[in-house]
């Protein structure tokens, strides 16, 4: 008896092993690169300028930016002193309210300047008080 050839069933493909190989890139591609080398530009930057002048440039950031670079987001800025410190320096004897202008010479939210103010306040180095009718607090260095 005669084996069935594989072709006679119809479940059966052929099996693509490994997929088909990329173009090649010409041979002048490696010439450009090797001329943006020699002036001086790093790999990726030779790749980006190539890529560019082939009018490649929609994917290609044109300068690095903090979004673009991973992470968790925006750095945080960094400040010499501590922010119950930069608060000290804002208050004065007289009562005040913190407002917008206040917290962009401190330099932080207004949530974390409260808290600033609550820690200060238990350790007794500011007063606070309530405003009548007012859901607002004044705050002041103590005498």
């Amino acid at each position: 008896m005669k084996p069935t050839p594989m072709t006679a069933f119809r479940t059966i493909t052929p099996a693509r092993v490994m997929p088909p190989h990329a173009p090649a890139k010409p041979p002048a591609y490696a010439t450009r690169f090797a001329q943006h080398i020699a002036m001086g530009k790093t790999p990726a930057q030779a790749m980006q300028a190539i890529e560019r002048a082939d009018g490649h440039s929609a994917r290609l950031p044109i300068k690095l930016e903090a979004s673009m670079c991973g992470g968790r987001g925006k750095a945080r800025t960094k400040h010499a002193k501590p922010l119950t410190h930069r608060v000290m320096e804002a208050l004065t004897a007289e009562w005040v309210f913190i407002d917008d202008a206040m917290t962009a010479s401190i330099g932080s939210s207004r949530e974390n300047i409260y808290a600033a103010l609550r820690d200060l306040r238990d350790q007794g180095r500011v007063d606070q008080r309530k405003a009548k009718g007012h859901s607002r607090m004044y705050w002041r260095l103590k005498p």
